[in-house]
């Protein structure tokens, strides 16, 4: 039921949780893509525990065929506005990302560790949205290609294994969960 879709930046596991049937037509659902939306993470497994209950006594019954949970896409993120950099072992990279956060406020970073936004850098008219950039931040920074980040791939490529027929996004700024 749970496993890892893929690596992050610096090389964590990008964990998700299937329930329900592997066949069928299946539901994705996806949070904290951004780094400072860590509480989409916590409503991700609130309706884990909660499916999984209902599993559990038989009350489950899934229209669809399964349901794909991934908590946390951007989990070298959410550490980062939670830690700073103190778990960054490459110095040169603590220093990039410091230099950044130093700038703004740390609960507002949404990139991952790379200092890209993961949710523009996806092959979705990349690069043409009115607040990309096209330098590292802790925001709107496209990448430097398309898909170019290990967590986008991840996503990317999963998605294209499970062929979701619905997806859901959650997003957060402070306490307002949009999806």
């Amino acid at each position: 039921k749970f496993y890892s879709i893929g690596k992050s930046f610096l090389d964590r596991n990008i964990i998700c949780c299937n329930i329900g049937s592997y066949s069928g037509q299946q539901i994705l659902v996806h949070g904290a893509i951004h780094a400072r939306e860590y509480i989409t993470t916590l409503l991700i497994n609130r309706q884990i525990e909660f499916l999984l209950e209902r599993e559990k006594h038989g009350n489950l019954d899934l229209q669809v065929g399964g349901i794909y949970l991934i908590p946390m896409v951007n989990p070298d993120g959410v550490d980062i506005v939670f830690n700073g950099t103190e778990n960054i072992n490459c110095n040169y990279l603590k220093n990039r990302v410091n230099v950044i956060i130093n700038k703004t406020d740390k609960s507002l970073f949404k990139a991952n560790a790379n200092l890209v936004d993961l949710n523009v850098n996806f092959d979705a008219d990349w690069g043409k949205g009115k607040k990309n950039i096209k330098t590292p931040s802790s925001e709107n920074f496209i990448g430097n290609k398309c898909e170019s980040e290990k967590e986008t791939q991840a996503l990317v490529n999963f998605v294209k294994k499970i062929k979701p027929s619905a997806t859901i996004s959650y997003h957060s700024k402070g306490e307002v969960i949009y999806y």
